[in-house]
């Protein structure tokens, strides 16, 4: 059995990089009115954003060990600590709203 090959169509490869076929995707489009999304749906919380710190290594080693005796990951510890510096300057929050007008 030999496998037949799709034949190369110049003028619809032309017609596709010029944007010609454009009308007709948008036609095929709109006869299917729900695609498959592939991958997790999104949360409806906030996601974490991942950032870069500087932090001496025995410090950080420190860290890793109190959050391994607290079952705890280093990112977890550092998360809890940010939510409780935020809590206790809630003013300072305020007054940078005020001064930026927001």
């Amino acid at each position: 059995m030999e496998k037949k090959r799709a034949k190369f169509d110049p003028e619809s490869a032309f017609k596709s990089i010029v944007g010609l076929n454009d009308s007709i995707e948008e036609e095929t489009k709109e006869e299917t009115p729900q695609e498959k999304k592939v991958g997790r749906p999104r949360l409806s919380q906030e996601r974490k954003k991942t950032v870069a710190i500087t932090v001496y290594p025995s410090s950080y080693n420190d860290l890793k060990k109190i959050a391994y005796v607290d079952r705890q990951s280093a990112s977890e510890v550092i998360g809890n600590l940010i939510e409780q510096y935020i809590k206790e300057n809630e003013e300072k929050l305020i007054e940078y709203d005020k001064i930026k007008g927001q």
